[in-house]
């Protein structure tokens, strides 16, 4: 049989399986032992006692507990996951899940979380040491077989401030300038916005280019479009080729400075916005662009 690498996950541990188990009809076949089913070909190896325990991992770690930091142990528990294939990540992340979260409590207090649950301190731990296994080795926690995922947007909330800001505004207000404006809006206004929302709203993902003489109304339909986007709570990015443009439009920048250009660009040029940056969690959480 081919070679499996162990982190092919399940077809590293069905190839075992098949060296071992004889008269094997079936995966249910491969997945039983002693008359008991197992949920994956991994736990059926395990259980056939062809997986040698997490021991030395879990004595690494109770170490390297009393003597690093909170950053190091989330590094060192990256390194075991990513290069040492443990066999059951999750009850090692169990066993350490307080030293490696110790300090967060404080952490999310100070920043903007005044009452952190249990759940949340750990649920932002995970965060962490996702972001580690992404730059480390390109690898979400999900592609780790028998390890949990963080369940809440730690990125959103928490470690991204230019995220933050762009989800500030108040949804009420935003709303109420909405209607207020659309009450006065002529039939060219009109259909603008709704074509524009209708696009927006379904994703439809349309491109629109506005044309009108100077003091038409084309700054107040765009700051009227991206209101309504943040009375959705969600987030509209309004940019221009100047500072001066910029300064009409609601939360504007300049397109440079948002998307990091180059100011002296050739045809191989490329915005500079990295995996994992700030600016990139903001734009995959954008819905138009102004």
């Amino acid at each position: 049989m081919y070679f499996v690498h162990p982190s092919a996950r399940e077809h590293f541990y069905l190839r075992t399986l098949l060296t071992v188990v004889k008269g094997a009809e079936s995966y249910d076949d491969l997945r039983t032992y002693q008359d008991e089913l197992y949920a994956s070909f991994k736990a059926a190896c395990f259980a056939h006692g062809l997986l040698k325990d997490d021991g030395e991992w879990k004595k690494c770690l109770a170490e390297a507990g009393h003597m690093q930091t909170e950053h190091q142990l989330h590094c060192l528990f990256a390194i075991i996951l990513l290069h040492c294939h443990p066999v059951q990540p999750h009850v090692l992340l169990d066993l350490n899940k307080v030293n490696l979260c110790d300090d967060l409590r404080h952490r999310l207090i100070t920043r903007g979380n005044p009452n952190p649950t249990d759940d949340d301190v750990f649920n932002y731990g995970l965060h962490l040491i996702k972001l580690i296994t992404i730059k480390s080795g390109g690898k979400c926690l999900s592609d780790i077989q028998d390890m949990y995922t963080p369940q809440q947007q730690w990125a959103t909330v928490i470690d991204n401030p230019i995220l933050k800001e762009q989800l500030s505004y108040d949804p009420v207000e935003m709303a109420e300038r909405v209607e207020d404006r659309y009450s006065d809006f002529n039939p060219e206004y009109t259909e603008a916005f709704d074509k524009v929302m209708d696009s927006v709203n379904n994703n439809k993902g349309k491109i629109f280019f506005l044309l009108c003489v100077r003091g038409g109304g084309k700054t107040w339909i765009c700051n009227t479009i991206a209101a309504a986007i943040c009375a959705q709570g969600k987030v509209a990015l309004c940019v221009a080729s100047s500072a001066i443009s910029a300064l009409l439009l609601d939360g504007g920048r300049t397109v440079h400075s948002c998307f990091k250009i180059s100011i002296l660009i050739n045809d191989t040029s490329t915005c500079n916005i990295a995996k994992e940056d700030h600016m990139d969690g903001v734009i995959q959480e954008t819905k138009i662009i102004i």
